[in-house]
C-alpha cells in the first residue's frame, strides 16, 4: 500500500474535477453519503464563469479514500446530472488533507449536539437482519435503508 503522507499526517483526502459549475456544495456531499469512511466534502469555486469546478473529500482512512478515487475517476455522470454536457469526472489522491468545519454553535436552529447533526448517518438492514425482523413477527422481509442526521441540503429532488 502506498504511503501519502503530508508533514507527518496521513492523507486521506481526495481531489475531484472536472465537474459541472452548477453542482452546490451540499449537492458534491450527498454524492458521497453512502461512501465507507466519509467526513466531508468541500468545492472551490470556478476561476472563470461557468467554468468546471474540483472538490476535495476527506476520508476516514487510506483505504477509504482510495476505493473513492477508484470509483470516481473516469466516471460519466448522466446527462441530467451533467445538464446534457457529456462530463467525465477525474479524481485522484490530494496533496494534503483539507480541514473538515464544525458548524457554528447557532447554524443549526435546534437543540442537538453539532456532532449529531453533523454528519449523515445511514443503517441498512443486511438479509440477517430482515430474516430476525420476519422472525419476530414483524412481516414479510424488506430491503430497508434508514438515512437520519442528514447534512443540511440534501433533499429529495
Amino acid at each position: 500500500m502506498a504511503s501519502f503522507l503530508d508533514g507527518g499526517e496521513v492523507i486521506t483526502s481526495i481531489r475531484v474535477s472536472n465537474m459541472p459549475p452548477h453542482i452546490t456544495e451540499s449537492e458534491f456531499n450527498c454524492w458521497f453519503l453512502f461512501a465507507h469512511g466519509f467526513e466531508q466534502a468541500t468545492l472551490a469555486p470556478s476561476k472563470t464563469p461557468g467554468g468546471q469546478q474540483a472538490g476535495w473529500a476527506r476520508f476516514a482512512t487510506v483505504e477509504a479514500a482510495q476505493q473513492a478515487v477508484q470509483y470516481l475517476s473516469g466516471l460519466q455522470l448522466s446527462l441530467d446530472m451533467s445538464r446534457c454536457v457529456p462530463t467525465k469526472l477525474a479524481a485522484e489522491m490530494a496533496r494534503k488533507n483539507f480541514k473538515v468545519r464544525h458548524p457554528s454553535s447557532g447554524s443549526t436552529g435546534q437543540n442537538m449536539p453539532q456532532e449529531e447533526i453533523w454528519h449523515g448517518q445511514v443503517q441498512g438492514w443486511n438479509d440477517q437482519r430482515a430474516a430476525r425482523h420476519s422472525a419476530a413477527g414483524g412481516g414479510t422481509a424488506l430491503s430497508t435503508i434508514f438515512l437520519w442526521k442528514l447534512r443540511e441540503g440534501c433533499t429529495e429532488e
